[in-house]
Parts: structure tokens; sequence; C-alpha cells
């Protein structure tokens, strides 16, 4: 009974290990986002290529998420709802599929076909991480080499998995006082959601929620994510050409280098996540800025200011 109890235990601390391992290397599609995440993944990843999982789950499998972070930068990974499968040929969820463009010489029209091949248990072995990380290795390996950007020398040793990320807490709200602290001093890219912050907004709770988880998930990459009150603060979204009718929103800038995109589309965690890697992969276009955006000091007033 001790040993049973032991070994009991020992699986349960490593479904918890690999429960908490970050998914943010992972963005999740639809039919709407699919095709313009594979065009700016694709032109992106070093292997110019892809790895897709299609899934009857709601969420990233930990097996996934533990592949993602060892071919990060490699290739672009994403989870697809089963509903897709039929457009990729796959008959049965889950299945992996490593997948790549046809050369641009092959393409006078603009056009691009996807190749590429499926894991298969038959061929390939059980689904576990080594044997997935077997295949997606021996694909990276082939594609370095076909893109010559292998040197004849063998690829790289996957990094080491980063440690699970903290807690980080409620999105912060911006103001006058936080703003260089949760925006600028980042040093990257600033992911700002523009929601009415009024109590008679009966989804605030939810939006707020929905974007703490985003930024749990999206953690440790180069999105900095925060919320700013955009009826307090109209001439925050002033700045933007929004007005309390485009709420919610929001928008990714750069403030090193005063660009910025606003994001099209659902207020939801899937729209909103592919947004923000679009415009960090390049993928998504940026608008030029004169001057950072303003926030009035104390949080932007009380009720009185609210429009």
């Amino acid at each position: 009974k001790a040993k049973a109890f032991a070994a009991d235990a020992v699986a349960d601390a490593k479904k918890a290990a690999l429960d908490s391992l970050p998914d943010n290397l992972v963005d999740r599609l639809s039919a709407s986002t699919v095709d313009a995440w594979i065009g700016g993944a694709l032109s992106t990843s070093q292997t110019k290529a892809i790895c897709l999982l299609f899934s009857e789950k709601s969420e990233v499998p930990p097996l996934f998420r533990s592949i993602s972070l060892t071919f990060d930068g490699k290739l672009g990974f994403a989870m697809l709802p089963a509903t897709l499968m039929p457009r990729f040929n796959v008959q049965k969820a889950p299945a992996l599929l490593v997948m790549f463009g046809a050369e641009a010489a092959d393409s006078k029209e603009g056009g691009m076909q996807l190749q590429g091949m499926q894991f298969t248990p038959q061929m390939h072995g059980k689904f576990s991480y080594g044997n997935i990380a077997n295949f997606v290795g021996q694909f990276v390996e082939m594609r370095l080499a076909e893109l010559g950007a292998s040197g004849g020398d063998a690829p790289p040793k996957p990094e080491p998995t980063p440690k699970p990320n903290k807690d980080l807490g409620p999105i912060p709200e911006l103001s006058a006082e936080t703003f260089e602290e949760e925006c600028t001093s980042k040093g990257g890219l600033c992911a700002i959601a523009l929601i009415d912050g009024g109590s008679e907004n009966v989804n605030k709770e939810s939006q707020l929620q929905m974007l703490t988880g985003l930024r749990k998930r999206k953690a440790g990459g180069p999105l900095a994510f925060s919320w700013v009150d955009a009826t307090c603060h109209p001439a925050f979204a002033a700045h933007f050409d929004l007005s309390e009718m485009d709420l919610p929103t929001m928008v990714v800038m750069s403030p090193s280098k005063l660009r910025w995109a606003r994001a099209i589309g659902a207020f939801d965690a899937e729209t909103l996540g592919t947004f923000g890697s679009g415009v960090a992969t390049g993928r998504i276009p940026t608008n030029e800025m004169k001057a950072l955006p303003p926030l009035e000091a104390g949080g932007g007033g009380g009720p009185g200011q609210r429009g």
C-alpha cells in the first residue's frame, strides 16, 4: 500500500508539473484567424514551417506545450478545433501535422500550397513527448538543410524548458502614475485594452478576467498587457481615433518606435491573442504616431468626467 501511495504521489506531482507549463507559444486558431496566422508563421519561423495540433479539447495539452517550448522559434505552433480537420484532410483528432509552403518562385500569382506530413502512431509510435519530439526534430533538421541554414552542422540542441510562470495577479490598470512602470519601461510592446470602466458596464468584470487570463497565457512574450478606462481617459482613446462607440477594443503600441495597431473583430482571448502575436511578429501592419498617448493624473478624474 505504501508503494502504491508513493506511486500515486509521484504521478500527481508529474501531472501538476505538466499542467503548469506555459502555453504562450501556442496560438489557438479559428476559421476566421487561421489564414492570417499561417501566412505570418510561415514567414517568421526559422524553418518557414508550422506545427498544427487538431484537438477537441479547449486547453492546450501539456505534451504540445512541451514540444512548443523545445522547438521555440524553429516552427510556428497552433492548436485548431476539430471542425477545421476537413480543410487539412485530417480524419481523426487528435492529429499533429508539420507543414511548409511551396517556394515563392513556384507561384507567380502569389498563391501558396501547403505541403508536409502527419504524425501517425502506426509509423512513429504512440503519442508521447519522446516520439513527437523525434518526429518534429527530424523535420526541423530536414528543413534547415533544405534552406541552407544548418551550414552542414547538426541542428542546435533544444533549450531547457523554462520554469512555469508565477501568478501575475490581475491585469494592471493604466494611469499617469503607472504608465511608465506597466508600459514604457518594459522595453517591448504594450497591449492595452480600452474598456468602459464604469459601474454601469455589466461586462467589466468578465472582460477583466478574460484579459487577466490572456496576460498569464502570454507571460514571457514580447507583450506587456494592461487596461485603461477609456471613459475616464477620452484623450487616450482619441489619440488612436477611438471613442466610447468603439469600446471595448485593444491597441498594441511600441513606445520606442511610436507605432501602433488596433484590434479588429471580437473582444475575446482568442482574437486578441492572435492579434497581439501578429503585431509582435510583423504580420499585422502598424500606424505611426507623433507622440505617446496622454493620461490624466489621478486616474483620469471621477464620475463627473465620464462621458
